[in-house]
């Protein structure tokens, strides 16, 4: 039953996000005529933590947490899947190219987003979700279709077997996967976030069995504090967004302040302070919480 339902009711989402939106800020102002896109990707930079890096629909943006944003570089391409190395130098990103309208492949900038070099897949391939290892960047995973897998900074890649996966639904190469993470400290441990619920892997992708203390049904995004292995958030269909504190094990519902009716796609925690997490919705609004996800308040509404 919900393999059934889980798709028309993400798509519902994806399709509002497709629309070029205007941004205002719940805390200070945003730039008259400053638009943004549908989001895709999101990362604290740890260069400076009170910065917000977005990959949009139109480009990647720097924003000052509800006061400003600039366009990083000129490029103005489709950001979908997107990573940084945990210093904050490298960014990685997938997507469409927007002067030829090919997927890009995985594209990578050496200087904070100035400028792209392809580093794989070159017109191929479109990683909606994919995962470069925060502490170990020569660890990538993405997923078109199939699980890629690449141990040497993108140089070589191959196509773990995914044994026990979910089955993909017919929404094309995107399916099963809506999120993907490794686990920092541990390159073989993978997190999928399925139109099936939660899968994990302990051999870098060959094998996968369902977390099974959250139900099997969608789990649209997940966020795994770098500093504490232990504190995981997952966002779950019909559930909202859950907590654990002892690895998965237990869970409990948070996001007091998130409307019901928002679905969270996006998660990222400040490397700085644990305690201080962002979500985003499919309505590409920004949300913070400084109490660990118990409490959120909006920091980049989208104005309808």
């Amino acid at each position: 039953m919900f393999k059934q339902i889980a798709f028309p009711f993400l798509l519902a989402g994806i399709i509002a996000l497709s629309m070029f939106q205007t941004i205002q800020a719940g805390e200070g102002k945003v730039p008259k005529g400053e638009k943004i896109s549908h989001i895709h990707g999101l990362a604290v930079d740890p260069i400076d933590h009170t910065m917000l890096l977005i990959a949009t629909h139109h480009g990647l943006l720097r924003c000052r947490q509800g006061e400003e944003c600039s366009l990083l570089g000129n490029d103005r391409s489709d950001f979908m899947g997107f990573s940084i190395s945990a210093d904050g130098k490298t960014f990685y990103v997938s997507g469409h190219d927007a002067s030829t309208h090919q997927n890009m492949g995985l594209r990578r900038s050496t200087d904070r987003g100035g400028k792209w070099e392809v580093m794989a897949f070159g017109g191929r391939v479109d990683f909606h979700t994919m995962t470069v290892n925060p502490l170990n960047p020569n660890i990538i995973y993405g997923w078109y279709g199939r699980l890629y897998r690449s141990l040497d900074g993108g140089k070589i890649w191959d196509n773990p077997e995914g044994k026990g996966l979910p089955p993909p639904s017919e929404q094309g190469p995107y399916s099963p996967f809506l999120n993907i993470l490794t686990e920092p400290k541990d390159p073989n441990k993978v997190f999928a976030a399925t139109d099936q619920g939660l899968y994990s892997s302990s051999d870098g992708g060959k094998s996968w069995s369902p977390v099974k203390t959250l139900p099997p049904v969608p789990v649209v995004s997940i966020a795994i504090d770098m500093s504490q292995r232990n504190i995981s958030y997952v966002f779950v269909f019909r559930k909202g967004l859950m907590k654990s504190l002892d690895g998965m094990k237990d869970w409990k519902v948070v996001g007091n302040g998130i409307p019901e009716r928002e679905v969270i796609g996006i998660m990222a925690i400040d490397p700085r302070n644990r305690d201080t997490l962002y979500a985003v919705s499919f309505e590409s609004n920004v949300y913070r919480s400084d109490d660990g996800g118990e409490n959120f308040k909006l920091i980049i509404e989208t104005v309808k």
